[in-house]
């Protein structure tokens, strides 16, 4: 994000969505954003300890609890931690919740998740956020991605794709909560970090529609 002010008017704006956070991407994405989310989960295995980080509203990260993985959440949007929470309260789970800022985070995982996260920052603020989470990344260890993808198939398939996030960027540009940025090609990002890209998978908008999402799963290098 921009400056001081930008991050302050976003965080506000993050705590007045929470409750409605959910319902807002499902029905923009029809349900694929969830999909999206939890097709993560078949790299997260029990006893892995994982990173969530821009966590939001956690239905990922408490399912990777269910699962026996050892999770921290971390957000600066105080009342998408208090969601989390709540859903871990509901299901009798634990997971550690930090209310913060990722920069100031420097522990080591064997999986570190930023779904739908690093498109909240400009080119450069996006990169130095790829390369630190990556940093938190161990030897051997994952970092998984959710998030938008480039245009993909026929050409009437990726003006659609463009249209589509194009509509969803200029709203979240006028509410303040990101920067006007181009759709991030992750996998070049990945490899250009020496990350090896096991898996991607899309996402179309409907069964046989346009694709608009992707989970990719990175390995970092022993």
């Amino acid at each position: 994000m921009a400056d001081r002010q930008t991050d302050a008017k976003a965080l506000r704006t993050f705590d007045r969505m929470a409750k409605v956070y959910d319902g807002l991407t499902a029905f923009w994405s029809n349900g694929r954003v969830s999909r999206c989310k939890l097709a993560q989960l078949e790299h997260i295995g029990p006893g892995d300890k994982v990173l969530y980080v821009g966590v939001g509203t956690g239905e990922e990260a408490v399912e990777a609890v269910r699962k026996g993985a050892d999770v921290t959440c971390l957000d600066l949007a105080s009342e998408m931690i208090e969601i989390v929470r709540s859903r871990l309260a509901k299901n009798a789970l634990e997971a550690r919740l930090i209310h913060g800022d990722m920069f100031d985070h420097h522990e080591s995982y064997d999986v570190v998740c930023a779904n739908f996260f690093l498109d909240c920052f400009d080119p450069d603020g996006m990169r130095r956020a790829a390369e630190h989470l990556i940093g938190l990344v161990r030897p051997g260890g994952r970092f998984l991605v959710s998030d938008v993808t480039t245009p993909q198939g026929s050409l009437p398939a990726r003006w659609f794709t463009a249209a589509h996030h194009s509509v969803a960027f200029a709203v979240s540009r006028l509410q303040g909560l990101t920067p006007w940025y181009p759709v991030y090609d992750y996998p070049s990002v990945f490899e250009a970090s020496g990350l090896e890209i096991v898996e991607r998978e899309f996402f179309a908008l409907w069964n046989g529609g346009p694709v608009v999402y992707q989970a990719l799963a990175a390995r970092k290098p022993l």
